[in-house]
């Protein structure tokens, strides 16, 4: 399930207090990704009736249990593509170890420092 702009809009207005949407028009800001820092720009335009009925966040609302239905703050990161991607990816890949019985440790390059900096 993807975000919907309303509910961006509720969660962002509920986890970044400090934004001030004006209400019957556009609101732009940078929000963080929440893993690396990175500064993502983004937008809402909010109804009179106080809908964000159009949105840009320039990030994914990630669900860390991996349930779609479940949009708890506490289940919701905002991460950058990049970081999305790579969460999606490490996610096969224990899903891959799990099926295989076998865990990180198994890894040929476990003990190797990471060539990635984040």
């Amino acid at each position: 399930m993807t975000f919907k702009s309303d509910q961006k809009y509720r969660y962002i207005k509920r986890n970044y207090p400090e934004i001030d949407f004006m209400i019957g028009g556009k609101t732009e800001f940078f929000l963080k990704c929440d893993f690396c820092s990175r500064p993502l720009f983004g937008y809402v335009v909010v109804s009179k009736n106080n809908i964000g009925y159009e949105s840009y966040t320039g990030g994914n609302f990630h669900h860390i249990d991996g349930d779609k239905s479940n949009d708890s703050d506490e289940n919701i990161q905002f991460l950058c593509e990049e970081c999305h991607k790579k969460f999606h990816e490490w996610g096969s890949i224990r899903k891959w170890l799990k099926k295989i019985k076998k865990s990180v440790k198994d890894l040929p390059d476990y003990n190797l420092k990471p060539m990635i900096k984040f």
